[in-house]
């Protein structure tokens, strides 16, 4: 059953506030597996701690496999240990790092020396709550210890590790995140563990009485506040492109628990995992009806010219590129007729370059694409020497950096909004109706008309977006 959200409720968020406290639960790296434990464990949990652990238990059917260390700190040893964690990043990340700078030039995604290594730190930082799960599969909690009442953000952030934890403990999601082969499959697999504890997370939430759901709340935005302020130097987009599977997961997620199968977020993890992160825009349309990835080959490295890596723009990446020549509208809904891509970065001449191919989904998205691509390369300066073709439903460009001296035209916040609050408004209608296939119905089309960023500010006494919402509902309801 949906929560019985109340009708009138408040007018979807800016969604890329929204998007960035997900990097609070980032913690992925390689946990120890028992492939072969299929009973639960018997923990003896801290008291201030087992109620919640309890919780995640019931609530994802899923018993804990193996003892979880949780340590209690006080605050100055607390930021100790965070800060002995942090390692500096290697000659071989501050290289890739200064390429993927370049790239970012050269596709438009930004202007000048966006200071990628240092504003990785700054994100990872920033981040930081007050529950930190290490490498080593512990769990810290800055507190007095096992009799200390927790502060209830400190017990919503215990909600959400435990459900990671716990996922990981079942679906070996450390080493599979780690060894994920695309950036596609990173995304969806961290988009859809983040999904599944932010889903916990909110059950929890519900069940709080009013004057903890007013704390939790209260301390929620502080953390938003203290987000924006420590990462406001951070490009838009970079920041972005770290978050954009965490952001999708959540509407994703809880449309698989709304499908009616009780099952259906274990399967999607273990054995229907999603190809690629439109999939997690379109739970219905394009995962539950399976739209495929098409085929295709990176195009080859000129004959002068020195591979450094072969990647994916992605559903999103490709909306970037359009969003710096179409209105948000027409970006957004040319980019959902994505159908695969890969990409050569390569230096030619001392100057890094970059050849795609990106295949559509159909001729009528090829088409859609290829108006996005020749704003995209229109927009370029003269010395990005941006080129853009076409082959049946394959579209093709090349471009090189244009140094960080030229200024170009770049995807904006509203731009970055224009992508995620979609994600925002189809959780909120599938809180509501408790029904995926209407919710991505009604969502799809408010997209297609809609710009967030003027939607957010605009008086509610001179915009109706409920009543619309209602007028496109009951059109839906006749088409799924």
């Amino acid at each position: 059953m949906a929560k019985q959200t109340p009708r009138r409720r408040t007018w979807f968020a800016v969604a890329m506030t929204v998007a960035l406290i997900a990097l609070v639960a980032g913690a992925w790296a390689l946990r120890t597996w028992q492939p072969f434990a299929d009973e639960a464990a018997d923990i003896e949990w801290p008291d201030n701690v087992a109620p919640l652990a309890d919780y995640v238990e019931r609530t994802t059917g899923l018993p804990f496999l193996e003892p979880v260390r949780v340590e209690f700190l006080d605050r100055d040893a607390f930021d100790e240990r965070l800060e002995a964690a942090v390692e500096e990043p290697t000659e071989d990340a501050l290289r890739t790092a200064a390429y993927d700078e370049a790239l970012g030039r050269a596709l438009g995604y930004w202007n000048g020396d966006p200071e990628l290594a240092r504003r990785s730190g700054q994100l990872r930082e920033a981040s930081n709550s007050d529950v930190e799960w290490t490498a080593g599969g512990d769990v810290l909690v800055q507190a007095d210890g096992p009799d200390d009442d927790l502060a209830i953000d400190v017990q919503a952030d215990l909600v959400l590790l435990l459900t990671e934890i716990v996922d990981e403990q079942h679906f070996d999601l450390g080493r599979r995140i780690d060894e994920a082969p695309t950036a596609q499959d990173f995304q969806v697999l961290v988009g859809l563990d983040l999904g599944q504890a932010l889903w916990v997370r909110d059950q929890w939430v519900d069940e709080l009485d009013s004057d903890d759901r007013t704390a939790y709340e209260e301390a929620r935005e502080r953390r938003n506040t203290n987000f924006a302020d420590a990462t406001d130097e951070v490009d838009p987009v970079f920041r972005s492109l770290r978050i954009v599977g965490q952001a999708l997961g959540p509407a994703f997620v809880l449309a698989l628990h709304e499908s009616g199968r009780r099952d259906a977020f274990e399967i999607a993890l273990a054995d229907d995992v999603p190809d690629a992160v439109d999939q997690l825009t379109m739970p219905v349309g394009k995962y539950e009806r399976r739209d495929e990835l098409e085929p295709v080959d990176p195009p080859p490295v000129p004959s002068d010219g020195e591979l450094i890596y072969t990647r994916q723009l992605g559903p999103y990446g490709l909306f970037l590129l359009m969003a710096g020549g179409l209105p948000p509208t027409e970006a957004l809904q040319a980019a959902d007729g994505w159908g695969n891509d890969s990409f050569v970065a390569y230096t030619l001449d001392e100057r890094l370059c970059v050849d795609a191919r990106i295949v559509a989904d159909s001729r009528t998205d090829a088409d859609r694409i290829e108006r996005g691509l020749d704003a995209w390369g229109h927009a370029r300066p003269d010395e990005s020497d941006a080129l853009v073709g076409r082959d049946g439903d394959t579209l093709l460009l090349s471009v090189c950096d244009p140094g960080v001296d030229t200024e170009q035209t770049t995807p904006d916040e509203d731009d970055l909004d224009q992508f995620f609050a979609r994600a925002d408004l189809l959780q909120s209608r599938i809180e509501v109706t408790g029904l995926p296939a209407l919710s991505e119905c009604v969502t799809m089309r408010w997209f297609e008309t809609h710009v967030a960023a003027d939607d957010v500010g605009r008086v509610l006494s001179e915009f109706d977006p409920f009543g619309e919402l209602d007028d496109l509902t009951t059109e839906c309801r006749d088409s799924v």
